[in-house]
């Protein structure tokens, strides 16, 4: 491979947030955004003071131990059901 060329699974994200940018035109001037919880899983534990941050009844540790915040970079955690696990999606005027 090329230094400097995409993989294929890059190529791949990139035409599935190709297809969601058509699908949800975001106007964002002049507006606040906001960045919802973007936990991803893990192998390992943690995750538990996440929890309380976002006062959730019952705080535990779980496969969960990590907030991507602002994230463009996908997991690629083996055997996911979801391609765009990590990237970050943005909440402006309740469109997302």
């Amino acid at each position: 491979m090329l230094v400097g060329m995409p993989t294929l699974l890059e190529l791949h994200s990139l035409q599935s947030l190709q297809n969601i940018q058509e699908q949800t035109p975001v106007t964002y001037k002049n507006k606040f955004f906001e960045l919802p919880q973007n936990r991803v899983w893990r192998s390992y534990l943690g995750g538990r003071i996440l929890d309380q941050l976002v006062d959730k009844p019952e705080p535990c540790d779980s496969h969960f131990p990590e907030d991507w915040i602002g994230s463009v970079t996908a997991a690629n955690n083996p055997d996911s059901q979801n391609e765009l696990e990590g990237i970050s999606k943005i909440q402006i005027d309740d469109q997302t």
